[in-house]
């Protein structure tokens, strides 16, 4: 029996004759249309909405637009979340449902972009934490 491919799963990596197909001059360019994003964890939302059954879609929202981001850097990550809040050490702190809820991201921007939740949690949690540091 074949196993179904895991949707959360990157695509397989594509060569250099690929992007020169796609017409694209530069290679880091073709990098950022191939290179699929990976969002981790997504079962640490799952949880989350478990137990706030509230955030369930603003968390399911939020994931779907980050998992289809191909953000260059800070500004571009303004453009659709302008209510974000950048600290230290690469971490963004994402305002949920209104403010409610926080979610704290590590991302990294190259080579590879990556989103790493390190928190989730209501408004008075993000308090007693430090962004900088989960």
């Amino acid at each position: 029996m074949q196993e179904s491919p895991n949707p959360y799963s990157p695509p397989a990596a594509q060569t250099d004759l690929d992007a020169e197909l796609l017409g694209l001059q530069e290679r880091q360019d073709a990098q950022r249309l191939i290179v699929a994003l990976g969002v981790f964890s997504r079962n640490t939302l799952v949880e989350f909405w478990k137990k706030h059954p509230d955030a369930e879609q603003p968390l399911r929202l939020w994931f779907s637009m980050v998992e289809r981001a191909t953000w260059s850097g800070p500004a571009r990550v303004r453009e659709v979340f302008g209510s974000a809040d950048f600290v230290a050490n690469n971490r963004i702190v994402f305002n949920i449902k209104g403010n409610a809820y926080r979610l704290v991201a590590l991302v990294k921007y190259a080579p590879l972009f990556l989103v790493f939740i390190r928190f989730v949690g209501t408004h008075a949690d993000c308090d007693r934490i430090d962004a900088n540091k989960v």
